[in-house]
């Protein structure tokens, strides 16, 4: 992937909701936030990726105390969906979740959808892999019928607008009174 060119980033090493709040289980200690992110770290690294500066909480279940955590490790948060169309959730995670309704998640429900948008989706092993590779020759001719083109670059602010309570005295940034 790394010759091909893409990105190699962090999100967790077991997928675990670091808050508990999209699971319904116990949040992480500090530690086990901290562990969850450093074996990830060495993991990319050992198999000869460059060092990850970025990470994405699995359900976008993260706190302040999570951000400082990832911060210390010379990680930038990149949230999964946005409360302002600049992070586009392709709903591939649905169950029973089709190819076209792939397409039309992205194409039809975000038409304020533009430059510098972030299109989040699964290209794993998870039963919705098939449909959400499927889904990317329509979703690009769309971008292309709309000028909108792929890129490397991740923006300075990845957040899709979702910041929890604590991130504003973390970062500096507004609070998101949408939730987080």
């Amino acid at each position: 992937m790394v010759r091909a060119g893409y990105r190699i980033e962090v999100h967790t090493w077991d997928h675990k909701s670091l808050t508990g709040q999209s699971t319904h289980t116990k949040p992480l200690s500090p530690a086990q936030v901290r562990a969850e992110l450093v074996q990830t770290i060495n993991a990319i690294v050992a198999a000869g990726a460059p060092r990850p500066t970025m990470w994405r909480p699995p359900y976008g279940d993260v706190n302040g105390d999570d951000i400082n955590i990832a911060r210390s490790l010379g990680l930038r948060l990149v949230m999964p969906w946005s409360v302002d169309d600049t992070i586009v959730d392709n709903g591939d995670w649905v169950p029973g979740v089709t190819t076209p309704g792939i397409v039309r998640n992205v194409t039809q429900l975000r038409p304020t959808m533009g430059a510098g948008a972030i299109i989040a989706g699964h290209d794993g092993i998870d039963s919705d892999a098939p449909a959400s590779i499927a889904a990317m020759p329509a979703i690009v001719r769309w971008m292309n019928l709309h000028h909108l083109g792929a890129s490397g670059l991740v923006p300075p602010d990845a957040t899709g607008g979702i910041r929890p309570p604590e991130y504003s005295h973390v970062q500096g940034g507004n609070q998101n009174p949408g939730g987080g």
